[in-house]
């Protein structure tokens, strides 16, 4: 069937330019709903297998892979995520492919030494990104933790930053703030007053929590012009 539809859509190339092959995301609340079974690592790894050749093939017929593997199957199966000139433009970046690569690489082009700012704080994601975010900001010279924040709003099954809920972050850092301010990704919260899915807002995050709390911004260079900014207050 994946077969299938691939060869289907790139019939109608060029007016299908890139076709995008991501999880489904399995919520908890499936009443009566037929079963799906999450993506597992083992068939991450099988679904990388089984596209690559086809990949490689658009790629010698069209110069372009064609098909774009979501970022989810490369985390869950251990692999590397492909280098930055297997994405071209980026197409399907806004269904999650290719985003782990953008930060990456925005991170390595952008970061700089803060200059003995000093920042204690806690920085928040969703688990899919964490070992990434983490990682980054270990090289800040900065007093950061991160937090992978669990999806308790859509269920476990619901792993990306920008499903979480106001409450969500509230159950998982009530109690446990490390430092003095709270950085929440901008991506789980739409328009001025920070409102998440829930219907709760930014300012009901922080009246919870009792510490400031900040969006992340949409880039590294944000996410890093935010840090500097909460250094300097």
């Amino acid at each position: 069937h994946l077969e299938r539809t691939i060869a289907d859509l790139s019939r109608r190339y060029p007016s299908v330019q890139s076709v995008a092959v991501v999880p489904v995301g399995l919520t908890d609340h499936r009443e009566n709903l037929p079963t799906l079974e999450p993506v597992t690592p083992e068939y991450a790894r099988l679904t990388i297998r089984h596209l690559e050749p086809i990949q490689q093939r658009f790629e010698q017929d069209r110069g372009s892979p064609f098909v774009f593997l979501g970022d989810e199957f490369y985390i869950l199966s251990g692999q590397p995520i492909p280098e930055r000139d297997h994405y071209e433009e980026f197409p399907q970046i806004e269904n999650g492919v290719g985003m782990v690569r953008t930060f990456l690489d925005e991170f390595e082009n952008s970061v700089t030494d803060f200059d003995g700012a000093a920042l204690k704080g806690t920085v928040c994601t969703g688990g899919l990104f964490h070992s990434y975010l983490a990682e980054c900001v270990s090289r800040l010279d900065l007093d950061l933790k991160t937090l992978a924040v669990r999806n308790r709003f859509w269920g476990s099954g619901i792993n990306v930053a920008g499903l979480l809920t106001g409450s969500d972050f509230v159950a998982d850092l009530k109690g446990r703030v490390y430092g003095d301010c709270v950085v929440l990704p901008s991506e789980a919260m739409i328009g001025n007053e920070g409102l998440f899915l829930d219907d709760m807002t930014l300012a009901d995050v922080e009246r919870e929590l009792g510490v400031r709390v900040v969006r992340s911004g949409y880039s590294v260079t944000e996410f890093l012009d935010v840090l500097r900014s909460e250094a300097a207050r």
